[in-house]
């Protein structure tokens, strides 16, 4: 079995846990961003 079929079935499988984590990781990423271009040069 390949890497991504087992990715992609896990990710089905545990969908509510991987919305979880994509929220997760967009609120950083944005916050991230928002750090970023508020600070000083």
């Amino acid at each position: 079995m390949s890497t991504l079929s087992l990715a992609l079935r896990n990710l089905l499988r545990n969908r509510r846990r991987s919305l979880t984590t994509l929220l997760a990781m967009g609120i950083g990423l944005v916050a991230i961003w928002c750090l970023a271009a508020t600070s000083p040069m």
